[in-house]
């Protein structure tokens, strides 16, 4: 019998014992683990020596499985303990339900008891331990490795494609290619290396094949092929001698079978013409016996029975060679898998899937006690996040370690189990559900609308006893729960002309061109004006208020089955003037970019005529046949010659990015005329990225960096964000992405056509498949009962039905799904019975419509961002025209060279009001910079209760059509960088600490250069982070700039630039590691040098005794969009070292001359 479900309440569920919380979509869930978090940190408490003790931060473990939503769950909980902090010190926060825990616990244990606690939280805050499942397989092997037998000196690698690739090929040369000729003619195209490598992978993937049992012996010599030649000649021999039975029957019978086919109109129709032709007629007969029909039967006679015979041997001859081909596979594997875990031993590697079955092989498959008692002394609480996509193993883990002596919280969502192929166990899941101590359910959706919500609970259950996710009535099955929306709901309605209208529509067409055209219509129509959405807001009185908005690009999500079928849709939307982009297409290395880049690469290191002929046909240049064969042939040699200098003194990015410059690749990539120039140099600055970071962190040459990329085209399977390909645009953009991409995401309004997904064993080659212990093995589709198919066919429909689940549940407003009559009438399409039950009952908020067209001469007119377009300066530099050709007005902005400026284009959606407005609503370019370094100016960073004031002035200034936005978001901004951490070498501090009186804003330099050479400015910090000095034979002049800000602090001297540079929609892209790289891409450690120059010049003159290392801090960079709180994100520190200054200072005075 199920286990009772209880109301989840984050405030008062027990916090004891192991539990299953089951959250549906949009329920809040990261948020309710934060709650827990804090609760657990206030009100738990463990005995220790006799004397009990409140739970560390440290002792709290939380999984997850992917770093993007570590990265979410991390930042919830700080967040949350922070504000927490905050509440006890007597200061306010916008969230009630953390007000309540805290004024709680103060109530039961004291204030200061309290503020120990959470004192303690924040300071330990760093050493949170919110994990992916590898890292946290990776973190117990390394931490216990005395108990694990753990080598310490291992390499986690991430792909091992190129072993597999060496290791199949050599299994292929030294076994198959040296088979004895009949035998390769007798497995004939069945035996290929594609089949043959897909089952090792499988197998690597915790998939092996059938027939493969570990410890068993494979090997293919020639007794294996005696015995095989054996086995097909006894049934060969059968099979022969019964068809020449059946071919003389039909000779010396002819008279019995005119009469036999004359009986009946079918058999006369298919056999009267050919039935004086025995061959012809004993093939058209047998092919009848797959399926016979009455007559064949029936008036056969002796026939039917031989044919019968025969094809019962057939078949019994096929299920042989199956047998043999398993076992040649299963070879395969016993040859390749040693070899493989030998080649990992021997360079101290182990992959993530390595990770998980070491720790499970010392947890559950050893028993090893003292492990588990090393575990749980470290951690005292556990939340296993996303549970749904745990497989059995991974359950194996945490119930070994945490099922006994440890409060345990597995949050999931079975009805979201949507990653089978990723070894996701929805049967793990069920059973751990039956063996948790309690159960709770979260079904409040803070996700989508009233109407949205009613409307779905109608679609998922549109009568009693609907079977929702095709369990057939089983007791250990998922089912539907409705869900609820708050008290509170700040979504309200769409409007379609000012009306409320059903919203979820179903839209039927005969085949799947026609939906697609009219999904797109359908997109046009959206953004045509007459659909708006009604949002609900608080004003100042705190009253309810409603706003209503036309439809945006980026309200509108389009998800589709496969990546493949995304690009038909942008191509559609694009001829319309829709902005489109596509999430997660493809790896950049096998995009077409990746070869252009290849073929320039190939032009610079061996610059010939053919090379780079090639090379600038590319996409990149547009230049066609004719232009090309009019280039200078000196000319054009000499400058891919140059380029190759380039790449060998200052690295591959400089090289590549004189090509670009020389020939005007981005201007011809941005033209409006170019078609899919955005997508394109997206691509290519991604790949020169890349290679820059190949470059760099393995120290590659010239020729390594090319083999690198070729065998990364040849096979783009490397792992990692950085490996796909981001979005193209950061317009206002509908977004186009599969649905396992979308999970975890929201939409506005979401229009797809994947939900008639059909089950078809047609083209299948093998099946996935459980054994008994839930462990997955793949079968060859001719080996298969019907029973195996028949499984098959219920896992891959449920599956599809929470497919439909996860759609539908992105949705915040509206649904339109599309569906192909052709293929939604078949019982195996995932659609098939929802919508034979809405057209017996049609629930409200769900409508069947007619297919819509584009509207004649529609075209999209892209809205207006509510900016002032008039060029602003970015400063009020002065520039002075110049008799002498070196002697000029010098600044980093002079002497740069055009370094990496290029954004990283993401599509995100944000739950977090703030991330929104940093990484998306604020614009980019000079307007916000000068909006930004306008606020600074004038703000005094102790004294926030005057910064709305400051703010306001600003705003209405630079962005006054958006200061509603703006103007909140901004004074949280101001709030992230005031207490921001600054931890430089002589200890940590915030601007809040720093004396206002003891800053200069905005501080101007400027003081005289003597004559030097561009070359002995642009090799100052070495190898690995090269300068990139602008072109030029040599210079004088005065140097000027401009400081953002000059401070002291502690008696040292810091100076501080400010930075609106769009980095990435991640903190991630603010941390340590990226910022390095941004700062050298972007040739700011030539704006620092400068700056430190000047700055020491100025502290020489007004310090008698100046010492660089005593007085000089360091240089602070402040990244804006990734500074937070109490974190380091976002600030760049050094402290140039002091002979690197005074070199710089004597190569600008003259003094070495």
């Amino acid at each position: 019998m199920p286990m009772e479900e209880l109301k989840f309440d984050a405030k008062t569920v027990r916090l004891s014992g192991t539990n299953l919380i089951e959250a549906s979509a949009g329920t809040g869930k990261t948020y309710s683990i934060a709650i827990l978090v804090l609760r657990i940190l206030l009100e738990k408490t463990v005995d220790e020596k006799d004397k009990e003790r409140n739970i560390s931060i440290k002792e709290i473990l939380m999984v997850t499985f992917t770093k993007a939503a570590v990265a979410e769950l991390e930042e919830r909980v700080r967040q949350f303990v922070r504000n927490a902090y905050r509440v006890s010190q007597g200061l306010g926060c916008e969230d009630q339900t953390i007000m309540d825990i805290v004024q709680s616990a103060i109530h039961v244990q004291g204030k200061s008891e309290v503020d120990r606690k959470l004192k303690e939280a924040v300071e330990f805050l760093d050493e949170t331990s919110v994990l992916t499942i590898h890292s946290f397989c990776q973190q117990i092997l390394r931490e216990f490795a005395f108990e694990t037998r753990q080598s310490f000196s291992v390499e986690l690698i991430a792909d091992l494609s190129d072993v597999f690739r060496q290791q199949i090929n050599q299994f292929w040369r030294s076994q198959i290619t040296v088979m004895p000729v009949d035998m390769l003619s007798y497995f004939g195209k069945k035996l290929s290396r594609k089949n043959l490598g897909e089952v090792v992978n499988d197998f690597f993937n915790g998939k092996p094949i059938l027939n493969y049992t570990q410890g068993e012996q494979y090997i293919l010599n020639d007794a294996y092929w005696e015995m095989c030649r054996s086995e097909s000649a006894h049934l060969n021999g059968q099979i022969d001698l019964l068809k020449q039975q059946m071919l003389d029957f039909c000779i010396n019978e002819h008279a019995f079978l005119l009469n036999a086919v004359d009986k009946n109109t079918h058999s006369r129709n298919a056999f009267a013409g050919i039935i004086n032709n025995p061959e012809l007629f004993l093939s058209a007969f047998l092919k009848k016996l797959d399926n016979p029909p009455g007559y064949i039967k029936n008036n056969f006679g002796q026939l039917f029975e031989l044919a019968e015979s025969f094809n019962r041997l057939s078949r019994e001859r096929d299920d042989m060679a199956e047998r043999q081909l398993l076992f040649i596979y299963a070879a395969a594997i016993y040859d390749i898998a040693p070899a493989v875990n030998a080649y990992k031993e021997k360079h101290g590697q182990l992959s993530f899937d390595d990770l998980i079955d070491q720790l499970h092989n010392r947890l559950y498959v050893e028993h090893n006690d003292e492990l588990v008692v090393a575990i749980q002394k470290k951690f005292k609480v556990v939340f296993i996040d996303e549970f749904q996509d745990t497989d059995r193993k991974q359950y194996d883990i945490f119930n070994s370690a945490f099922g006994r002596n440890t409060v345990v919280f597995y949050i999931g969502d079975p009805k979201q189990s949507i990653y089978a192929w990723r070894k996701a166990d929805i049967a793990t899941y069920l059973m751990a559900a039956s063996q948790v101590d309690n159960k709770y359910g979260m079904h409040i959706n803070y996700r989508s609308s009233d109407d949205f919500i009613d409307a779905m609970n109608s679609f998922f259950m549109p009568h009693q006893n609907f079977d929702t996710f095709y369990y057939q009535n089983s007791p250990t099955g998922i089912y539907y729960h409705q869900v609820s929306p708050p008290a509170e709901n700040k979504k309200a309605n769409l409007l379609y002309k000012n009306d409320r209208f059903p919203v979820i529509n179903i839209v039927e067409a005969n085949n799947a061109k026609l939906v697609q055209a009219a999904l797109v219509a359908q997109v046009a129509a959206l953004l045509a004006g007459d659909y708006e959405i009604v949002e609900a807001h608080r004003n100042e009185n705190g009253n309810r208020v409603l706003k209503r908005r036309s439809v945006r690009p980026n309200d509108i999500g389009i998800l589709v089955r496969a990546n493949n079928d995304a690009i038909p849709f942008k191509n559609d939307l694009a001829k319309l003037g829709i902005p489109s982009v596509v999430i997660g297409l493809s790896k950049i290395l096998g995009s077409e970019e990746a070869k252009n880049v290849l073929y320039v690469l190939e032009a610079i290191l061996n610059p010939t005529r053919n090379t780079i002929n090639r090379a600038l046909l590319t996409s990149f240049t547009g230049l066609n046949l004719h232009e090309m064969m009019n280039q200078d042939e000196v000319m054009t040699i000499g400058r891919f010659s140059s380029y190759k200098l380039e790449w060998e003194k200052d690295g591959v990015y400089k090289a590549l990015f004189s090509f670009i410059a020389d020939y005007k690749v981005e201007t011809y990539l941005t033209d409006s005329l170019t078609r899919g120039g955005e997508r394109i140099i997206s691509n290519l600055y991604q790949i020169i990225e890349l290679l820059y970071k190949q470059q760099i962190s393995k120290n590659l040459s010239a020729i390594e960096l090319i083999d690198w990329l070729r065998r990364g085209i040849e096979n783009p399977r490397e792992d990692g964000d950085e490996y796909e390909q981001r979005v193209e645009s950061d317009d206002l953009c509908v977004t186009i992405m599969t649905i396992h991409k979308s999970k975890g995401l929201q939409f506005n309004i979401v229009l797809t056509d994947a939900l008639d997904m059909n089950v078809s064993l047609d083209k299948k080659q093998f099946i996935e498949l459980k054994n008994e212990s839930g462990e997955n093995f793949i079968l060859p589709i001719n080996m298969a009962l019907e029973e195996n198919k028949a499984e098959y066919t219920q896992q891959q429909l449920q599956e599809n039905r929470r497919m439909i689940y996860v759609s539908l549940t992105r949705a915040v407003y509206g649904c339109f799904i599309y569906s192909s009559i052709s293929v939604n009438k078949k019982a195996t399409s995932a659609i098939h019975d929802f919508l034979t039950a809405f057209k017996d009952m049609l629930p409200p908020g769900i409508d069947f419509t007619e297919p819509l067209a584009i509207s004649k001469g529609f075209r999209y007119k892209r809205q207006s961002d509510g900016f002032d377009k008039r060029a602003v300066p970015a400063n009020n530099e002065v520039y002075f025209n110049l008799i002498e050709n070196d002697w000029r007005k010098l600044s980093y902005t002079y002497l740069a060279a055009s370094g990496f400026h290029h954004n990283k284009f993401e599509g995100s959606i944000f739950e977090n009001e703030y991330d929104q407005f940093v990484f998306e609503d604020l614009k980019r370019g000079n307007i916000t910079g000068n909006l930004l370094h306008d606020i600074f100016e004038h703000i005094s960073f102790e004294q926030p209760a005057f910064w709305s004031e400051v703010v306001d002035k600003a705003v209405n200034r630079y962005a006054p059509h958006v200061a509603g936005l703006y103007k909140k978001n901004l004074i949280h901004l101001l709030q992230h960088v005031s207490e921001a951490s600054i931890i430089t070498d002589q200890g940590s501090f915030s601007l809040r600490e720093m004396d206002a009186h003891r800053r200069l804003n905005e501080f101007e330099f400027d003081f005289p250069v003597r004559y030097f050479e561009r070359e002995a400015l642009s090799g100052f910090l070495g190898e690995r982070a090269r300068l990139q000095v602008a072109r030029g034979s040599g210079w004088e002049g005065m140097m000027n700039g401009k400081i953002d800000m000059f401070f002291e602090f502690g008696g040292k001297y810091y100076l501080l630039d400010w930075k609106s540079t769009y980095l990435g929609s991640s903190l991630t892209d603010y941390n340590k590691e990226s910022l390095d790289i941004q700062m050298s891409m972007h040739n700011y450690d030539l704006q620092y040098l400068i700056y430190t120059v000047a700055t020491v010049k100025y502290l020489e003159q007004q310090l008698v005794d100046f010492n660089y290392e005593r007085d000089f801090g360091g240089v602070l960079y402040y990244f804006l969009r990734g500074i937070r709180k109490g974190e380091t994100t976002g600030v760049f520190y050094t402290r140039p070292d002091k002979k690197l200054v005074y070199e710089l200072i004597n190569l600008f005075t003259g003094a070495n001359t």
